[in-house]
């Protein structure tokens, strides 16, 4: 029996376009021109709301570099950040192809690819990796073990600091929503620009549509994107000859305006222009981000943890629906003093209506809606994506306690019409994925309900968001110290085992033995990271030391030599200006004393002695200043490189 407690309506504005009608806030506090005539020539850049142009390298993660420069335009206008905000788009990568463990249990979690970094992947699939609160995380975060540097040169170790544990902690804000607008609209995707600064874009970019004297991309044939880019501006009348004469021109004049991810030697300074015309660029929508700070719910139920953009299929009528369908997730609540507060959900068609309905106590197990009614909320016009709705008012819930949020999606004046409903698919084998009955269900008269595990493997893509008593997450420090040794000790430890193990690779009978390739592989890792120790974590300076001696014993049958004392008194381990303790004055010392300037590390008492070049009593950039002159053979009058007094 259904008990009707409350019923409250949410009605969102009666079209999308009519927010735009309203002048947008710009980040200052003042407002930008209505957007109800749009300009012949609109740039964020210019308008302050886009971030340095990066460039991706040797890798093949353009889509997450354009994830992150539209999720950063967006925070610029919305969240009050400014063009410094740099976010990490490798980060970025690795939530798109692995799946932490979430806090609340729901995610099983899998490592499926650990060179995410050299992967292609479709813009819409970023949403999902977004969706599931993951990935948007600031390249500075925890002494920059998530920036692009640290990931490429070691993408495979990311989940030791970025997991089920931290990952929320760590995050600089999170995606409530992600709005798909297709480039056949494009008046939409201008009003789209001005109010979220940049979106993402796909198209094609081989050198036969480029003119790179112009940085003006046009391909007018039927050829799919290969690259993607954020969508940040556009001009009207764009010359249609400054698109590659190799080729028919394009028609008329105009062109979007793009921010690449080839840095700032490409195109024009980093952006480039793809005609109004392109065929390539029209295959799928742009897409803009909208964000909230961290910590605004403090748990997300959630089930779906796959990035494929499925939709289900009904053999008898085609796709999806006519008229319209229900979808629903049931979840288990885990916390005590826990009130739910917001929804999301997932729309494969435009300008659909919605209600959504919340009932908690559901006890049975085919039925998400045999429970008690809690509240129905409802709305219109929205276009494609994903979208959080926030609710009227809590919902307590107890802990142990069932509750469901039901949706049903429907054009109600267009009654043929097929109406999708989003699951999370199957594109991944089922090793990466359990799910169980009683999850998530579909319906066509919200009456008879079908469980999705019965059709489809896979789960509905609805989300809940709650609140509850929550202690906060005390992020342990990976980077300056492991098994009760300071980060210094780690690093002589990990150099003194490189200089045991090296003789080994002179002596021609090791060669043939079965792990000197590993032995030779770790070997190369560890002189790597000491000469980049800044971008490793303490943990894994440790483990390189523990590797090598292992594969040297391994190898060589001997056992591996007890490693000199890392605290050391020797006087080349106590050097003036040597404030890394490397036994060693250049500039990685001038850098740490940088770094321990602005607090972004902290020295220890030992370090702050050697790093105090002019003896004044404290450390700062007048030191680091002495130390590069001393590298650059300057005199500087102090007794750097020589043992301290």
């Amino acid at each position: 029996m259904k008990v009707f407690k409350t019923v409250v309506s949410l009605i969102l504005a009666t079209a999308i376009v009519a927010m735009f009608m309203l002048p947008v806030a710009a980040a200052n506090g003042s407002s930008q021109t209505s957007v109800s005539s749009l300009p012949a020539y609109y740039s964020s850049a210019d308008a302050g709301y886009v971030t340095p142009v990066k460039n991706q390298g040797a890798t093949n993660a353009c889509w997450s570099y354009a994830a992150m420069a539209a999720c950063e335009s967006s925070m610029i206008i919305h969240n009050g950040y400014d063009t410094s905000l740099d976010l990490s788009e490798l980060l970025t990568a690795y939530a798109g192809y692995n799946k932490n463990e979430d806090k609340m249990g729901m995610f099983d979690g899998f490592q499926m690819n650990t060179d995410y970094i050299m992967e292609g992947n479709r813009t819409e699939s970023t949403i999902f990796a977004l969706a599931n609160q993951q990935g948007v995380v600031k390249e500075s975060a925890n002494h920059g073990q998530f920036s692009s540097e640290k990931l490429f040169f070691d993408s495979a170790n990311i989940f030791k600091v970025y997991n089920a544990e931290t990952m929320y902690a760590y995050n600089e804000a999170y995606v409530t929503d992600a709005y798909k607008i297709d480039f056949s609209t494009p008046d939409l995707v201008k009003e789209y620009i001005i109010r979220f600064g940049a979106g993402t874009a796909e198209h094609a970019n081989p050198d036969e549509y480029y003119n790179e004297e112009t940085g003006a991309y046009y391909c007018g044939e039927v050829s799919w994107p290969n690259h993607a880019v954020a969508v940040v501006g556009w001009d009207d009348n764009y010359p249609r000859e400054n698109f590659n004469t190799n080729g028919p021109a394009p028609e008329n004049n105009g062109a979007w305006l793009i921010k690449n991810s080839f840095g700032t030697e490409h195109g024009n300074n980093g952006y480039n222009w793809v005609s109004y015309e392109d065929t390539s660029i029209t295959m799928y929508p742009a897409i803009f981000y909208k964000l909230s700070e961290n910590g605004t719910y403090t748990n997300a139920y959630q089930y779906d943890d796959l990035s494929a953009d499925n939709f289900y299929w009904d053999e008898n009528n085609g796709m999806s629906f006519e008229g319209g369908a229900y979808m629903a997730n049931v979840f288990t609540a885990q916390k005590d003093n826990e009130t739910l507060e917001a929804v999301s959900f997932y729309t494969l068609n435009s300008d659909l209506e919605y209600e959504i309905e919340i009932y908690t106590d559901v006890q049975d197990e085919t039925d998400p809606t045999q429970g008690s009614f809690e509240a129905v909320l409802s709305g219109e016009d929205l276009p494609k994506g994903y979208h959080t709705v926030k609710l009227s008012e809590q919902i307590p819930l107890n802990k142990g306690e069932k509750f469901s949020v039901v949706i049903n999606l429907k054009d109600e004046q267009n009654p043929d019409r097929a109406v999708s409903i989003a699951t999370d698919g199957t594109r991944f084998p089922k090793d990466y994925k359990i799910i169980e009955s009683g999850e998530s269900f579909f319906s066509r008269d919200g009456k008879s309900w079908t469980d999705i595990n019965d059709v489809v493997y896979g789960n509905m893509r609805i989300k809940a968001f709650t609140n509850s008593d929550e202690t906060p997450v005390e992020l342990k420090d990976y980077y300056t110290s492991a098994e009760g040794k300071t980060r210094e000790e780690l690093i002589s430890e990990l150099e003194a085992a490189l200089k045991i193990c090296a003789p080994v690779f002179d002596n021609p009978k090791y060669e043939e033995e079965f792990l000197y390739g590993t032995l030779l592989q770790y070997y190369s890792f560890a002189a790597d990271a000491c000469e980049k120790t800044d971008i490793f974590l303490a943990t894994e300076l440790f483990e390189l030391t523990d590797a090598i001696k292992y594969y040297y014993t391994e190898v060589t049958g001997e056992d591996f030599p007890a490693l000199p004392p890392s605290t050391g008194d020797e006087d080349d381990k106590e050097l003036l200006g040597d404030a890394n303790g490397d036994g060693k004055v250049n500039i990685n010392d001038a850098t740490a004393i940088q770094k321990a300037a602005a607090d972004l590390i902290e020295l220890t008492t030992d370090a702050q002695l050697r790093a105090d070049v002019n003896a004044d009593g404290t450390v700062n950039v007048k030191d680091a200043t002495a130390i590069q002159k001393h590298i650059a053979d300057i005199k500087t009058g102090y007794p750097i490189g020589k043992p301290v007094a």
